[in-house]
This record gives structure tokens, sequence and C-alpha cells, in this order.
């Protein structure tokens, strides 16, 4: 609550281009002499917090180029995080679909894999814009960890071959057709569930889980469902011995504060205000359903109420 860092909601993608600058930060100020024994900067630490980034972008140009280098994984991530384009945010993807667009041109070495994946796309080099990201490298990423297989999209940005580097773009590019396919089967299952039981469809919020759903696009099918029925969704499928669930608001609600309410029943959990998801025992599946019929009534009061508090 007191932190003065002026954006709210950044991804992790982001964070990891910090750290990645934070480290180039750390090889100029000691290449300038700023260290423990600097008058102006008693440490390291005091420096970055008084340090203006802006000044040093001017007066170092390949500092500048070093950080818009990195703008393209973290224009990715924050796109298919569905982060808010406003501010930082909005900087950074600007800036990454240009680098994204030289990647394309010039074929880095230290990119090899991003190359072969967005020829793959076939993607234009002048062209490149926002659902490009969203809908196209995005989901190609993100499918080797839905299917379990996050090793395939590590290796294609990691390659260091232009071999290694299409075939782990083919590799990823399958991954995603079957992503789909599961998406398809998971969706047709959900359908005839609520076939079976019209009633669950009334409820505050819609909870759905059957032991025959198929894992890693939990996320995919809750947003469906809320876009069906309006509603806030919980959707969970089996995934190694437990349940692997996801929750998606519908009106702007905090879903995190709903799964506090449960937090017993619950392995872990994370996300943020409009998404998130969590790990449960498949035995307590039957029982956290219960508790969330209650909770939810609670639940959705509160957020009325803020929400009129705000207005």
């Amino acid at each position: 609550e007191d932190s003065i860092y002026p954006e709210k909601k950044i991804c992790t993608s982001t964070l990891a281009m910090k750290l990645i600058f934070a480290y180039y930060l750390d090889e100029l100020f000691k290449e300038n002499g700023v260290d423990k024994s600097d008058s102006l900067f008693p440490n390291l630490e005091d420096a970055y917090r008084k340090v203006n980034i802006s000044e040093y972008l001017i007066k170092y140009p390949m500092l500048e180029e070093k950080l818009k280098a990195l703008l393209d994984l973290s224009s990715i991530g924050t796109i298919t995080d569905m982060m808010p384009l406003f501010g930082e945010n909005r900087i950074i993807v600007k800036h990454g679909i240009e680098t994204l667009g030289r990647v394309l041109k010039t074929k880095p070495e230290n990119r090899k894999g991003l190359f072969s994946l967005m020829s793959s796309l076939k993607l234009n080099s002048d062209k490149i814009t926002s659902k490009d990201l969203g809908w196209g490298i995005g989901p190609a990423l993100n499918a080797a960890g839905r299917m379990g297989k996050t090793e395939v999209a590590v290796n294609l940005l990691l390659a260091n071959d232009t071999a290694k580097a299409d075939l782990a773009a083919r590799d990823l590019l399958q991954l995603n057709t079957e992503r789909k396919e599961r998406t398809k089967r998971n969706l047709y299952k959900v359908e005839e569930y609520f076939k079976r039981k019209p009633e669950r469809t009334k409820e505050k919020i819609i909870f759905c889980y059957e032991p025959d759903m198929e894992p890693g696009v939990s996320g995919i099918v809750a947003t469906k469902l809320v876009e069906t029925y309006k509603r806030p969704t919980i959707f969970i499928t089996p995934d190694h011995g437990h349940g692997r669930g996801s929750i998606r608001s519908y009106d702007n609600e905090n879903v995190l504060d709903l799964l506090n309410l449960v937090s017993d029943l619950l392995i872990h959990f994370g996300g943020h205000k409009e998404a998130g998801g969590f790990s449960i025992e498949l035995k307590n599946v039957p029982l956290l359903e219960a508790r969330l019929k209650t909770a939810a009534v609670e639940w959705l009061q509160q957020e009325s109420t803020s929400r009129i508090q705000e207005q």
C-alpha cells in the first residue's frame, strides 16, 4: 500500500525485463564509479532510487538500444496477460512491436527462436500489430505450458541455431493446434454438462467440474463461460491427482477476495483482480462448491457496495 510506483498492473515478463535492465544499469554505475564509496550514492540502492533513468538513456544511447531490445518479450507478455494498455504498458507494447519487426528483419543471434516462430506464423515485419501478439505469438508460446510441455517454449526462446529454432517452432505450433482441439472438446463437455444440470446456470456464480474434463485450458473455458452466462465463473479440471481451477470475473469483481473466503480449502491460489488460478485436492471439490454458494452471496454484495461507494 505504501508503493509509489505509478503502474499498478504490470506483468511478470515486464518484471523480468526490468531485472535485466537493472543489471545493465548496475554495470553502467560501476563503469562510471558509482559505488559504495561515492559520496553522492552511499550505496547502489540509493543510486537506483535517486537516478533519473531518462537522463541515462539520453547520455548513453547504447543503454537505450539495450532497453528497446528487451521490449519484444515484455510486450508479448503484456498483451497476452491482458494488462491495461495505458502508461508504461502502452509504451512497452508500442516499442515492443517495433522491436519484433526488427527481429523479423535482422534475425538477431539471441532471438532465433522468436524469428522462427514469427516466420512460421507468416507475420509481416512492417505490419505487426497487438493482435498478432494476442492471437498469434502469445497463444503459441502459452500452448506449451497449457499442454504440460513448457520446455518446448523454453527450447524455442533459448535456441542458438536455426535448425533447433525451426524444430521448436514446429513443435510449438503443433501443441497450439492440440490445445485448440482440447479446448473444443472441453467446451462440448461443458455444454452437455449444463444441459443435464441447467439449474447450475441460475446460481450467483457458475461452477463447473467433471472428472473427465481435460487439463491445461481451464482459463480459456472459464472465460467462455463468463461470456455465455454473464456471471463470475469457476472451472476446475483434474490434473495429476489434484484439481486445477480458474476463476474469472464478469463485472469487475475482485476474484481474489472470493478465493480468500475459501482459502482454507485450497492448496494455493493467486492471480489478479479479474482472473485467478488455484489448486485443490479433488476430494474437497464438492465442499468448495457448497462453500462458494454461500460465500458468493456475501462477496457479490460487498463488491456491489464497494462500487456504489466509489461512484
